[in-house]
């Protein structure tokens, strides 16, 4: 379970950092601009502005500053998986640079779906298929199956011979 990995973790005596992104919009941004004789007025802004995409790691202690990354972006383009998992890589080597070979250390990250990307390999055929593409899919899996079937019947048994779940960026609890 979750919260077994997790004492095993804090058990071990890990390095923890948690991962997290978030997002603003430079037009969004207010000052407070005071004068003289104690008067304020806010700063008025035309528009959202420029949009940029903040990903860092966390510890309990202080960021990771080497691990910042701010991305300019729009609201249909932001961190997508290619860009999350170069990311990982780098800061992991990062870590690994930073602590030693022999370090512990546990990275935690949300479930956002750009961190659960499955391999190639372990993706299954989804209901939103046609049926030739079920049916292309089995063979390509080598699983023998009757042309006859209805996609429903080939969607079970895609699914019944589904290898299991495994990520681009998989988690590891052995460390």
């Amino acid at each position: 379970s979750d919260l077994r990995i997790n004492e095993h973790v804090r058990d071990s005596h890990a390095r923890i950092y948690f991962q997290d992104e978030s997002w603003i919009n430079l037009g969004d941004v207010r000052k407070n601009i005071w004068v003289y004789e104690g008067k304020g007025r806010l700063r008025q802004n035309d528009g959202k502005g420029k949009r940029f995409g903040i990903s860092a790691l966390i510890s309990p202690q202080d960021y990771h500053y080497d691990s910042v990354d701010i991305i300019a972006c729009s609201e249909e383009y932001n961190m997508d998986n290619d860009r999350f998992v170069n990311w990982i890589e780098d800061t992991s080597r990062k870590l690994r640079i930073l602590y030693g070979d022999e370090a512990k250390i546990a990275i935690v990250q949300d479930n956002a779906s750009r961190h659960n990307v499955r391999t190639p390999e372990s993706k299954v055929p989804k209901r939103s298929w046609r049926k030739g593409q079920v049916q292309e899919w089995l063979n390509d899996h080598h699983i023998p199956f009757d042309s006859r079937s209805v996609k429903a019947e080939l969607l079970e048994l895609a699914l019944a011979n589904a290898s299991p779940n495994q990520y681009i960026v998989r988690p590891i609890f052995a460390f």
